[in-house]
């Protein structure tokens, strides 16, 4: 984090970049020191403020400099810029901070350390399931987080790739340890597809996952992108889609199935959320969604393999 900021971009671009980097890092009373705000030289660096900080108080300080102080922080208000799963992992530590007290949930976009930042758009697709929990009020997107909680300062917190990120972010926060058997997100209408949903997104694999063995002679539906099923129907077993086209329309098909099929993506996230069944393709070197509970396994015929090594030397 940041007390003090000085910023001398002279272009829109390098200032936008500088202001993405830093604001979220500015602590709250901090201040942000711009120059050649009003220079006709540098249009550019006014065009940067007004698209990611409209409506901010500026106070002249010399000929070219301006200074900004960043308001304190609302305790309701919390900010967040994605990946959508890492979202849904940071909602237990919002509901620990608010003590069940509704907050306002703002996503904003950063290009810093995240691979697909929030937008408008995926604001929209997931505001019917988030709008939905009792415990947030409603949902939003800026250009820029403005004032209260920024959730991704977890990622400045000392962790290890074995980590799971509830504890990751509690951790970071002060806020006590989730209770991993617990449920953080509800849905109003379970929707029955399939007893089985599947989802396999490109990262986190695991070797030798036996997909079709899993789900050979199953009734299944897979969600996600018709980019990823193509991808899984090719390389292992046709299943038919089911588009989901919000996370609310995504987190029914799961909770009105038997079990959730998948590795480490944003369909997991919203699985474990709901405490269902899950059975889990885990990378291992990077396990950081792994929960403990009853009902949840990962790579479980890995187990099986194990136990049948067992039996056969025993």
């Amino acid at each position: 984090t940041f007390s003090l900021v000085h910023l001398d971009a002279h272009t829109y671009q390098s200032t936008k970049a500088g202001l993405r980097f830093s604001w979220p890092r500015l602590v709250d009373g901090g201040i942000l020191v711009l120059d050649d705000l009003d220079w006709r030289a540098c249009p550019g660096v006014r065009m940067a403020i007004e698209e990611l900080l409209p409506g901010v108080e500026f106070k002249v300080e010399g000929q070219h400099g301006w200074t900004i102080k960043k308001g304190k922080t609302s305790e309701n208000v919390y900010w967040h810029h994605g990946d959508q799963g890492d979202i849904m992992y940071a909602l237990p530590c919002v509901r620990l901070l608010s003590k069940d007290r509704p907050v306002k949930l703002r996503f904003y976009h950063s290009d810093i350390n995240v691979r697909e930042s929030m937008t408008p758009e995926k604001t929209e697709r997931l505001r019917p399931l988030l709008e939905l929990q009792p415990y947030i009020e409603d949902v939003d997107f800026s250009p820029m987080p403005g004032s209260g909680v920024i959730l991704d300062r977890w990622r400045d917190h000392p962790h290890r790739p074995a980590d799971n990120l509830i504890d990751i972010v509690c951790a970071a926060f002060k806020a006590p340890r989730w209770d991993h058997r617990k449920p953080w997100l509800v849905v109003d209408e379970p929707v029955h597809v399939a007893p089985y949903v599947v989802h396999r997104s490109p990262r986190y694999h695991r070797p030798g996952f036996p997909w079709k063995t899993l789900l050979l002679h199953k009734d299944a539906c897979f969600i996600g992108s018709r980019d990823e099923h193509r991808v899984f129907c090719r390389d292992y077993l046709h299943v038919p889609y089911h588009p989901t086209p919000t996370a609310l329309d995504l987190a029914r098909t799961i909770a009105g199935s038997v079990c959730f099929l998948g590795n480490q993506s944003f369909p997991l996230s919203v699985a474990h959320g709901l405490a269902h069944n899950v059975r889990v393709e885990e990378c291992i070197p990077v396990p950081n969604c792994h929960l403990e509970r009853p009902n949840a396994r990962y790579n479980p015929f890995e187990r099986m393999k194990k136990n049948d090594t067992r039996t056969q030397n025993g």
